[in-house]
């Protein structure tokens, strides 16, 4: 029978007492440095505080999932908070895991832990009195918010205030439109003496398209049409697939491109299956339409912005990014001049890959928290 340490460095939750969590840890420790069966050393390491909130069971074991596919390049305590307010009766429970890399000969074998606290009615309020004691002094804590919206109730107040970066995922918002302009008003509260920084798995997976962008408008020709834009349309198809709907991503390209332009927001107009921003470009009008294109349209991309642009010469730019493929065609027509155009191939962009890349840069996306606040701007002109 494999000792208690080898069953837990293979991931498994071991139920911990809610009252003593950080001794449970220091005897996990302690039992594998004891333990016989220990073939070499074992070294606990941490550079960060791995926070997660979720409000489900199913979406905790995904999350823990998730983050022992992070760790060995992101050696973390990772504590999961499974809050369910709902629920009618009160419950508070724990459990502990260590997760270890497979050293190479000689070297010791690393390994991270792993706290799962489940709390549900209203024992969620005593999320904090267990959580704040167990985050590493001197080091930086990241929060990922894995719901529908962020709006942390006022226990997780606390929590927020130790916290240095928190990570959400747009792309799972079920309203885009109030889920982005509550964010950017977090965002604006937490300006101050100490400013929480926020990042977003959808705005990275939009880097892409934003870099193709910006490239295609980076010779003369084409520079000079960026004053005479007059219409963007940019569509992602809502698919229903497993994979994270695009959810925000045109609304956060639209205010990208509307802040990073200097284009200011007059009104907006709600359509069927669109959102129409008027905005105002030194005295001239652009109009950016967002939408949401069904996956049953034959031939239709998964995603695809296009530029138009008024006067002479005349200039097109379409992007696209092909259904069932991983790249984004660009075609970029000037008058006069031969169409440019370049692919860009896409690197998978799986959730796992996307946050640990987040846990490497602890600051500030300023471009981001503009893009949110121009985003809010935008949403909030009168019909």
């Amino acid at each position: 029978m494999p000792s208690a340490f080898v069953s837990l460095t293979a991931g498994e939750l071991r139920t911990a007492n809610v009252a003593n969590l950080e001794g449970e840890l220091s005897a996990l420790w302690q039992s594998a440095a004891e333990d016989p069966e220990t073939q070499q050393a074992v070294t606990r390491a941490s550079v960060l505080t791995l926070l997660a909130y979720v409000e489900s069971q199913e979406a905790g074991a995904e999350t823990l999932d998730l983050i022992a596919q992070i760790t060995p390049e992101n050696p973390c305590r990772a504590i999961v908070m499974i809050a369910e307010r709902a629920a009618n009766a009160a419950a508070l429970r724990a459990s502990i895991s260590a997760r270890c890399r497979t050293p190479s000969p000689g070297e010791k074998q690393v390994c991270c832990e792993t706290v799962s606290i489940y709390a549900s009615g209203d024992a969620v309020e005593g999320l904090k009195s267990l959580v704040v004691p167990l985050i590493i002094p001197e080091l930086p804590v990241y929060l990922w918010w894995r719901t529908d919206h962020f709006a942390p109730a006022e226990y997780m107040a606390d929590i927020l205030r130790v916290a240095d970066r928190v990570l959400v995922d747009s792309a799972g918002y079920k309203d885009a439109e109030k889920g982005l302009a509550d964010l950017a008003q977090q965002v604006r509260r937490s300006w101050g003496a100490r400013r929480l920084a926020f990042s977003d798995l959808n705005w990275s997976r939009l880097t892409p398209w934003r870099e193709l962008l910006a490239h295609c408008f980076d010779f003369p020709q084409a520079t000079d049409c960026l004053r005479r834009i007059s219409r963007v349309r940019i569509e992602w198809i809502a698919d229903g697939s497993a994979q994270p709907r695009a959810g925000a991503a045109p609304y956060l390209l639209a205010a990208w491109l509307a802040g990073r332009l200097g284009w200011k927001p007059e009104t907006t107009v709600e359509k069927p299956g669109s959102r129409v921003f008027n905005l105002e470009a030194e005295g001239q009008p652009v109009q950016i339409i967002c939408g949401t294109a069904e996956a049953s349209r034959a031939g239709a991309p998964r995603a695809s912005v296009s530029v138009e642009t008024r006067g002479e010469p005349a200039a097109v730019f379409h992007f696209r990014e092909s259904a069932g493929e991983r790249k984004i065609e660009a075609r970029c027509e000037v008058g006069g001049r031969l169409p440019f155009e370049r692919t860009v191939l896409l690197q998978p962009a799986g959730v796992n890959n996307l946050l640990g890349d987040e846990l490497r840069f602890p600051s500030h996306d300023t471009i981001y928290e503009e893009v949110l606040d121009a985003f809010a701007s935008m949403i909030a002109a009168s019909n």
